[in-house]
This record gives structure tokens, C-alpha cells and sequence, in this order.
């Protein structure tokens, strides 16, 4: 028999109603108990910012879990054992638009320095150089779901793309180089890859030293790519700004060197929100649920690999 829990909202929970079949079990979960999760569940639905919280070692109740479907993508902050569910899935892609415009706004604000050129007073009133993205060289590391979703928007600005990735991807798509080169050539360098133990912290001293002069530094990834020491002595150096959605601690703690840095544009990790991410939430949970109930998992949106951990 089919037993759901769920930490969605009222809404979310009469919709699941009116999909399942009459004999389901469903079951809301508390804000304040999200994970009172009964015995016998087979199908978990997580919402945002709860994996943290999901304690390290496996619970009796999740002995018959067969389906875990996370609304957020990133899983760096789940416990091993999730990962050895049958089936785990996340909201992949439901955020890329969203997040691409997001990344697509700081490009442009660095270029044309609206913040800068604002004029107040009759003596402001001056000629002001700014730039353009025409021309310019964007590295993505990261060439998935929001790295090609940024690249989209970004192509009729008549920018070239470089990009990393673990996976190939078509020819002709973007020029695929080394994490070196990426940093020796991006004038705009934006991070939109998961955090795994491999790229923990990758941007470091070393990748900063390497960096183009005058770089644009974007993450909407995870904070843990950076390392912040090396971040704080690169904004004297080769990176002209950086503009974070993300940090390592969130928020960071008060008087912190990086809300007062005149380089740094820090955002409260918002870059996903919009009306068309929740849409595309909704798309994501109704396509796998579908999957589910006609029996074919493996057709399922935002699978989640065991052994690379996104």
C-alpha cells in the first residue's frame, strides 16, 4: 500500500489527496515535527531547507521508504543514507530560468554600472564610461541545467561561452576547457555546479593567483565552492567584484568582513524565487508522482545519482 508523507503546505496536501488512489495513506507533516514521519511510509516529499535538519543516522521509520522526491536540488546537506533509497529524487531545472536571469542581471550591472553613474546632483552630471557584455568571454563552471540556461540568455549579448563539465555535452554548444584555462579567459566567471567532496573548496589561493585581472565572480552554486579567506585576498587582486548568492555560513555571522566589502554584491540566496520556479516546482512533483503511480520510476525527473551525489 502506498503511505506519503509530506512537508508541503494545505494546499499541496489536497491536491495529493485528489491524485492518489482511495486506498492511500497520506499523511501532513508539522512545520514544527517535519520529520514525525509515521512507520510504514513509503513515499517522502521534502520541502525547502529541511535536509540539514534530517538526522545523520537512518530512522526506524525509513526502513520501507522506497521514494524520497526533494523540492530543492542541491543534496550536499543530506545524510549518506538517503542516498541508498530506491528511488531519490530532487526538483532539477525547476530553478535554472529563474536563476540564469538572476546571473544575467549582475553581468549586465557590472558592465553598465548603473549603481555607479547615477546621477544626484548638476556637478554629477558628467560623461561616465561603461561597458557592454558584446565581445565579452563567460566561463560557466558548471554546464548543467542553470549553465545552459545562463547561456542561453546570455549567446545574443554576442558573447563566447567556455564552460567545465564532468559529463560531455554536444560539440559546437560551448568551448569546453580546463578549470586553468576557465579562469585564465573568463571576464565574467559564473559557479553553477553542485558541491561534492571534489569541487569543496576548489576556489582557492591557487585558482584565484590564475584568475583574468578585472574578473566578474558570480556563484549561485554553494557557498563551500570558496574558499573566503582566498576570496577576500583575491578582491585586491584579479577579481574586480564578486557578486555571491551564496555563502558558506548563511547568514554570515554579524560584522563580517563580506557585507561591507565595496567589491562584494551579496544577496540572501534568492537567486531561484520567481513565479516561474514555482511552476516548474509543481510540473516536476505532478510528472514524478504520475511516474510513480503507473510504475515507472525510472522516468522520473531529478534522479539523483548514489555514487556522484547530485
Amino acid at each position: 500500500m502506498l503511505r506519503l508523507a509530506h512537508q508541503f503546505d494545505a494546499a499541496t496536501h489536497a491536491w495529493l489527496r485528489e491524485r492518489l488512489p482511495g486506498e492511500a495513506v497520506l499523511h501532513r507533516l508539522s512545520a514544527d515535527e517535519p520529520w514525525a514521519v509515521p512507520e510504514g511510509t513509503t513515499v517522502l516529499l521534502v520541502t525547502n531547507g529541511k535536509l540539514r535538519s534530517l538526522t545523520r543516522t537512518k530512522p526506524s521509520w525509513a526502513k520501507d521508504l522506497a521514494w524520497v522526491h526533494a523540492r530543492p536540488t542541491g543534496v550536499d546537506e543530506a545524510p549518506d543514507w538517503l542516498f541508498d533509497v530506491p528511488h531519490f529524487t530532487v526538483s532539477r531545472g525547476a530553478a535554472s530560468f529563474a536563476i540564469a536571469e538572476y546571473v544575467l542581471a549582475a553581468l549586465l550591472d557590472f558592465e553598465k554600472r548603473l549603481g555607479d553613474i547615477r546621477v544626484t546632483s548638476p556637478e554629477s552630471w558628467s560623461g561616465q564610461d561603461i561597458g557592454s557584455l558584446a565581445g565579452r568571454t563567460i566561463g560557466l563552471f558548471g554546464y548543467g541545467e542553470i549553465g545552459r540556461a545562463v547561456a542561453k540568455l546570455a549567446r545574443p549579448f554576442g558573447v563566447h561561452i567556455l564552460a567545465v563539465r564532468r559529463q560531455a555535452a554536444p560539440e559546437g554548444d560551448a568551448e569546453f576547457v580546463p578549470l586553468e584555462e576557465l579562469c585564465a579567459r573568463s571576464d565574467h566567471m559564473i559557479l553553477c555546479t553542485p558541491l561534492t567532496p571534489a569541487t569543496r573548496g576548489l576556489f582557492d589561493e591557487r585558482a584565484f593567483a590564475i584568475c583574468k585581472p578585472g574578473m566578474h565572480l558570480v556563484n549561485v552554486a554553494r557557498g563551500a565552492l570558496i574558499d573566503p579567506m582566498a576570496l577576500s585576498n583575491a578582491l585586491d587582486g584579479p577579481i574586480a567584484r564578486a557578486t555571491l548568492d551564496v555563502w558558506v555560513e548563511e547568514p554570515p555571522p554579524a560584522g563580517h568582513w563580506v557585507y561591507g566589502h565595496p567589491r562584494v554584491r551579496l544577496t540572501p540566496h534568492c537567486s531561484s524565487r520567481g513565479p516561474c520556479t514555482e511552476a516548474r516546482l509543481h510540473v516536476i512533483l505532478e510528472t514524478n508522482l504520475d511516474c510513480w503511480l503507473a510504475g515507472k520510476p525510472k522516468n522520473m525527473i531529478g534522479r539523483v545519482s548514489r555514487t556522484a551525489r547530485y
